[in-house]
């Protein structure tokens, strides 16, 4: 990230960075333990990688969400790459996107 912010106080586009939470991953852990969540959330990240460049960082944030992490992302590029992930999803998701402002 810190590489990101210097590349874009050079002028460069800067990153984005998408926060994405599973919609009720909660209820699925609870019904089904904690193999079955972390079997789900597995299962959305190997879906999910197919779409991304291998400079983009997808990381697990927390039990039901994730982080990805943009270098060089103007906020319409997140939001649409954000829908893209979203439509190859089994499951409801909530996102919010932030974007370096240059």
């Amino acid at each position: 990230v810190a590489a990101e912010i210097t590349r874009a106080h050079s002028g460069a586009p800067g990153p984005a960075v998408v926060f994405i939470c599973i919609d009720g991953y909660a209820a699925i852990q609870q019904e089904f333990g904690d193999r079955a969540g972390d079997a789900l959330m597995r299962q959305v990240a190997v879906s999910w990688r197919t779409l991304l460049r291998p400079d983009q960082v997808l990381a697990r944030r927390g039990d039901d969400g994730f982080a990805l992490m943009l270098p060089a992302a103007t906020e319409q590029e997140a939001f649409a790459l954000t829908e893209q992930l979203r439509v190859v999803s089994s499951r409801e998701i909530s996102a919010g996107v932030s974007a370096w402002d240059s």
